[in-house]
């Protein structure tokens, strides 16, 4: 994988159709500004209020990260050529599109968490590898299923595991090349993000497409 490839190519679809992924990412960006000012009201509130404000962000956190990985879906057509840049807001809850794919994130994310906190408890290392093999987990099973494969989620986890045999560090490199970028979102007072997390994202799911374009997912989901 050649990372500069992979982000250039993600910039060039970026700058290219930018209003498009903007109003794509939105929902996430406008959940993601609730979060921050419910967090800014905790200070104003009292123990039991705070509890409540404190759940609510959370909540607004697990909504964003489905929003974005909803995007993500989009993201990856794009790249296929799948995709018409228009009416982005409605193409921004892709994920609801069938009710497998909401379901199958909810559970392969638990599953998910579950093997990298059991890693975990034998040394930090191994969870951090972990989690970066799996990382590919949903893209997988959302192919499978788009593909009129049937595949357990189980299974998703598998072959997200030995798609990413050799490309792990490939993964973690890209990760730490966008640190800079994320440094930037806080000094800007979160505008950066505007631009940086439609970059991020599209580059990694370039990263899937490139990974089953080189290693083709398996048809064989039965046995």
């Amino acid at each position: 994988m050649e990372r500069q490839v992979l982000k250039q190519e993600a910039k060039n679809l970026l700058n290219n159709n930018f209003l498009f992924f903007f109003l794509l990412f939105l929902p996430a960006f406008v959940i993601q500004l609730c979060s921050v000012s419910n967090g800014t009201y905790d200070y104003l509130v009292n123990n039991f209020q705070y509890k409540i404000a404190e759940s609510t962000s959370f909540g607004f956190s697990i909504i964003t990260s489905f929003l974005i990985t909803s995007a993500g879906l989009v993201c990856i057509d794009a790249f296929r050529n799948k995709v018409k840049f228009e009416k982005a807001i409605p193409q921004a809850f892709k994920i609801f599109d069938k009710g497998q794919y909401f379901i199958a994130l909810i559970l392969i994310t638990i599953l998910e968490i579950v093997y990298v906190f059991l890693w975990t408890l034998l040394l930090v290392v191994p969870g951090v590898i972990k989690s970066i093999a799996y990382s590919q987990a949903f893209y997988i099973y959302r192919d499978h299923i788009d593909n009129g494969n049937q595949i357990t989620y189980l299974q998703a986890i598998t072959e997200s595991r030995k798609l990413m045999d050799g490309h792990k560090m490939d993964y973690f490199v890209m990760e730490l090349s966008f640190i800079g970028w994320m440094f930037l979102i806080p000094i800007t007072a979160g505008i950066a993000a505007i631009w940086v997390l439609p970059y991020y994202q599209l580059t990694f799911c370039n990263f899937y497409k490139k990974l089953v374009e080189d290693n083709p997912l398996s048809e064989d989901t039965q046995n």
